[in-house]
């Protein structure tokens, strides 16, 4: 029998972590205990409204479409909504009014269709993302101005981790270009390291709804494998985690993780898992995922989800069990689970704390996964990769290293996945990728810029409408060195976030915009509605 491994986590003081900080610097809506925790149950309830308001729920026989039975998939959806409504109330805390405030909106407005609308819930959680702080950037922009040529998942966590690393003299990223000079000598020693500098690497792998932008990852999984065997310099621990939470996923990709088990290349970690989920003081969530005499057979049993003994009419303990595979048959994805409640006959006249109880499971296993990967005594820089678009969500409040697709990308493969990042380290990704390209001090507004020829920086910052003098003593004199490779530096960053913004960089002629018109298209730009991704 395997032992147990039991995560004890406390989820708002990872969201002061992360967040708190940047929210409090930039004016965000400040958000306590008992506030997040209802906006926890909010999202978690949007999580339930995705997966059981789609098509996956459309398994109602034939048979019970007859005028005698009246029972469509359209009649399942509302009372599966009714359900995820009724079991929300029964978690939230009195103070509504602040819940509303936060949401901009009360999602149980009667005459709005918020609990039957998968697109509402998408919308809603995106919506509690960006109030917390948080905007999504494409890995592809957070790595420009890396000369490095390594576009592999290794030198994304190098440069994503670099800032933190204060016993290598990296200042805060705030005035990491402020010190550029003081600290080339350290960061170049990092980014050029042939020796690892960081803690081994993890993957977890949530579902994904288009392999191919995950090949940044596999790639950088088997080039970092095949520079093991050749006896390679600058290589790196590296591989992707596959624990019993993976294993209760309906949808994890098997067939993947086969084969990459097969080259060694998967840590699979056969431990019970036992869930000790809190929020301050107060346990939310308390779980364990066991395996089963039965092989791949994993069992999770629910102890406490919020306030889940209101589930049942005489407000009684009860605990809800469900294993992942019955026969060898996947019995925990939302469609097996309709099939299931549709066994008996028809649900009308079930109540909605039995409806929510049986749907409870794949919400709580999707959570789990996270939980798992949020792990604080797992010793090693993990990542999360989901092309859920809740799911993603939930783990960024916690981690920058929660990547997600980015979908109808032009070119999936570059631009494929992307993270959200708090506006600190937004910043700091952007300095420390401009530093990382500093040694050829290359900038996207001409060719190679040797500092030490100083008309050169001069012609190309008065190509792009920047000034190189200033006035001292009512007399125009030329600025430094150092206070043009700032100018220089500064506009290189502009034209970063233009880029990350589809603008085009350059004139129909051929020449680069000036500083003022960006200025002004990027401005023109934020008043426009910005897609997810």
């Amino acid at each position: 029998m395997s032992k147990t491994r039991v995560v004890n986590i406390d989820l708002y003081e990872l969201y002061e972590k992360r967040i708190k900080e940047s929210v409090d610097l930039d004016g965000t809506f400040k958000v306590g205990e008992t506030l997040f925790k209802d906006i926890i149950r909010v999202i978690l309830a949007c999580d339930a409204i995705h997966d059981f308001m789609g098509d996956r729920t459309n398994v109602v026989p034939d048979s019970w479409r007859k005028p005698k039975v009246k029972q469509s998939h359209e009649d399942i959806k509302n009372i599966f909504a009714g359900s995820i409504k009724f079991s929300l109330k029964q978690d939230l805390s009195g103070n509504r009014a602040a819940l509303n405030k936060f949401l901009g909106q009360d999602i149980f407005d009667e005459r709005e269709t918020f609990f039957t609308s998968t697109t509402k819930a998408e919308e809603l959680v995106k919506s509690i993302i960006e109030k917390l702080g948080l905007e999504k950037m494409s890995l592809s922009n957070i790595m420009k101005g890396d000369c490095s040529n390594d576009n592999s998942i290794i030198r994304m966590i190098d440069i994503l981790s670099l800032h933190e690393y204060k016993k290598y003299d990296i200042p805060p990223a705030y005035d990491v270009l402020e010190q550029t000079n003081k600290n080339m000598p350290a960061l170049y020693s990092i980014l050029r390291s042939k020796n690892p500098i960081f803690p081994p690497i993890r993957v977890y792998v949530d579902m994904t709804s288009s392999t191919i932008n995950l090949i940044p990852i596999y790639a950088g999984i088997l080039n970092n494998e095949r520079n093991i065997q050749n006896g390679c310099g600058g290589v790196k621990d590296i591989k992707m985690n596959y624990d019993y939470a993976s294993v209760y996923d309906p949808s994890n990709v098997e067939s993947i993780f086969k084969g990459f088990k097969a080259s060694g290349l998967v840590n699979v970690i056969k431990e019970n898992i036992k869930f000790n989920i809190n929020i301050g003081t107060e346990n939310i969530i308390e779980c364990e995922l066991k395996e089963t005499e039965e092989d791949g057979v994993i069992n999770l049993t629910i102890y406490k989800f919020f306030n889940m003994e209101r589930y049942t009419v005489r407000k009684e303990k009860i605990i809800i069990s469900l294993p992942n595979k019955d026969n060898d048959k996947k019995i925990n994805s939302p469609k097996e689970i309709t099939k299931t409640l549709l066994s008996k006959g028809p649900v009308f006249g079930k109540d909605s704390n039995y409806i929510y109880r049986n749907m409870l499971p794949k919400t709580v296993g999707d959570f789990l996964q996270i939980m798992s990967f949020l792990d604080p005594e797992i010793n090693s820089s993990k990542i999360f990769v989901t092309g859920d678009i809740i799911c993603n969500c939930i783990a960024s409040i916690f981690s920058k290293f929660s990547l997600g697709e980015i979908k109808n990308t032009a070119i999936p493969v570059l631009n494929g996945l992307g993270i959200y990042s708090t506006k600190i380290e937004k910043d700091a990704f952007t300095a420390v990728s401009v530093l990382a390209g500093m040694k050829r001090a290359r900038t996207d507004f001409g060719k190679s810029i040797k500092y030490k020829d100083i008309k050169n920086l001069k012609e190309k910052l008065i190509s792009v409408g920047i000034k190189v003098t200033k006035k001292l003593k009512d007399k125009a004199v030329s600025l430094t060195k150092k206070e043009l490779e700032r100018k220089a530096h500064l506009f290189k960053k502009l034209q970063l976030k233009a880029k990350d913004k589809q603008i085009e960089l350059k004139n129909k002629n051929g020449k680069f915009k000036t500083k003022e018109r960006l200025e002004k298209e990027l401005k023109k730009n934020s008043f426009k509605k910005t897609s997810f991704g």
